[in-house]
């Protein structure tokens, strides 16, 4: 999926970035992040990126991709979620 210029990739089972097609490997740009998001519709892509722009991940550390780890999701309560991510760089 792209956002904004921003590639949302996923892990297969052995733990490694799948890359969309023309990219051939990944590089982990800074620690894990977490964000708080309401969960409703698609809040969570959105938050994700207002993170990695107040981080200034976007634009300054080339960032072109985000891992979500959708197993450490946490639900706070009714409407709200925690949400950890890995800014990755994906090369061509």
């Amino acid at each position: 999926m792209v956002s904004n210029s921003l590639i949302f990739v996923s892990k297969d089972e052995k733990g490694n970035y799948v890359l969309p097609g023309g990219y051939f490997s990944a590089t982990e740009v800074g620690e894990f992040q977490e964000v708080v998001h309401l969960t409703f519709h698609d809040m969570m892509s959105h938050a994700v990126i207002c993170k990695m722009i107040d981080l200034e991940y976007l634009g300054t550390q080339n960032v072109n991709a985000v891992y979500v780890d959708h197993e450490r999701f946490e639900r706070l309560d009714e409407c709200r979620g925690r949400t950890y991510f890995q800014p990755p760089k994906l090369d061509k």
